[in-house]
C-alpha cells in the first residue's frame, strides 16, 4: 500500500521509488561513529528517517582523518558522536530526532536500543553482550 501523503521537501523527491522517507515508521540505533557508522547515520539521515540513535564512546584522533571521510582536523580531541551528530544535522532537513550517546555498549546499557528500533551494528566487535 502506498502512502498519499504529499512530500514537501524537495529533498526526497527524486528517491521516492527507491526509498520513500513517509515509510519509515521505525527508530533507528546506530552502534559506533567509526568509519562506517558516521557514513551510516549520514546516509540514514538524508534518505529521511526521523528518528536516529547513534552511540560511540570514542573521541576523534589524528589516524581517524583517514577514514572518517566527513570530519576534519578540527574535530581532533573532540566526542565522535558531537562532531557526526553536527554534520547530520547540517544535511538533513528539519524534524530530525537524533539522540547523541557519548558512552559504551554495555549489557546494562541494552536497553537504550529497545525493542521497536532497527540496529546497525557498525563497530568492529561487539563484546560480551
Amino acid at each position: 500500500m502506498s502512502n498519499t501523503t504529499p512530500i514537501t521537501d524537495e529533498q526526497y523527491l527524486r528517491q521516492i521509488g527507491i526509498a520513500d522517507p513517509r515509510n519509515f515508521k521505525f527508530p533507528v540505533f546506530i552502534l559506533g561513529a567509526g568509519a562506517v557508522g558516521s557514513m551510516a547515520v549520514i546516509g540514514v539521515g538524508k534518505l529521511g528517517v526521523k528518528d536516529i540513535t547513534l552511540l560511540d564512546y570514542d573521541t576523534f584522533e589524528t589516524h581517524n582523518v583517514a577514514n572518517q571521510m566527513c570530519l576534519e582536523r578540527d574535530h581532533i580531541g573532540k566526542p565522535k558522536v558531537t562532531c557526526i551528530g553536527g554534520l547530520v544535522r547540517a544535511m538533513t532537513p528539519a524534524g530530525l530526532n537524533l539522540k547523541l550517546v557519548n558512552g559504551k555498549l554495555i549489557k546494562d546499557s541494552i536497553t537504550l536500543v529497545g525493542t521497536e528500533k532497527r540496529v546497525v551494528p557498525a563497530m568492529p566487535y561487539i563484546n560480551g553482550i
